[in-house]
């Protein structure tokens, strides 16, 4: 990357991979895994009922990073 410590907008975006992999690999990952199921898990169990709702479906974005980029639920 040219002027790899210059803020440039109009910088073409590169991919990436969140944690890294291979011999680039965080450190923390593995931590940050952990606390994200852990967050997940409680905030489940304190929110109301819910459901996708109907006629609608998850909106995925596959690749290096699952993501979901849209949800549409109701409680």
């Amino acid at each position: 990357m040219d002027r790899p410590f210059e803020i440039d907008f109009e910088r073409e975006q590169k991919p990436h991979a969140a944690f890294g992999t291979g011999p680039h690999r965080c450190a923390g990952s593995n931590l940050a895994r952990l606390e994200m199921r852990v967050l997940i898990e409680e905030w489940f169990s304190r929110i109301p009922e819910f459901r996708i709702k109907p006629g609608t479906s998850p909106v995925f974005n596959p690749g290096t990073v699952n993501a979901i980029d849209g949800l549409i639920i109701e409680w």
